[in-house]
């Protein structure tokens, strides 16, 4: 009964053993994947389409294509997700990049037509 006993208690400490470095292995995994996605992060501007970094560097400066004129009002933040291509939400016409599709005037802006550039669609 003793060796049973024995083999039992054996047996219970290898499978511990087994399942903590398990966790320890598919833990750091995941802490190294979402660092590296985090580090990959980029954030855009909505109405010049300039890349930054952080949204603080975003946020905290001037935007030459802002609506109320160059300069004159801070980036905003394209809340979207990075795409290879995206999609005005006027017209309907695709671009490689945002700062490509706000280039241009959009003939179906709510402003007239060309009277505002193409807005990316979230």
């Amino acid at each position: 009964m003793t060796a049973v006993r024995m083999n039992l208690k054996i047996i219970l400490t290898a499978t511990v053993a087994a399942i903590t470095l398990c966790a320890a292995a598919a833990t750091g995994h995941q802490s190294a994947k979402r660092t590296k996605d985090m580090e990959k992060k980029n954030y855009y501007c909505e109405y010049c389409g300039h890349k930054f970094p952080s949204v603080q560097q975003l946020a905290s400066a001037t935007c030459p294509r802002h609506p109320d004129g160059p300069n004159r009002g801070r980036h905003k933040l394209y809340e979207g997700s990075e795409k290879s291509s995206y999609t005005c939400k006027y017209c309907g016409k695709k671009f490689p990049s945002i700062m490509v599709m706000v280039g241009g005037t959009c003939p179906y802006h709510p402003n007239g037509t060309n009277k505002g550039s193409h807005s990316p669609a979230l």
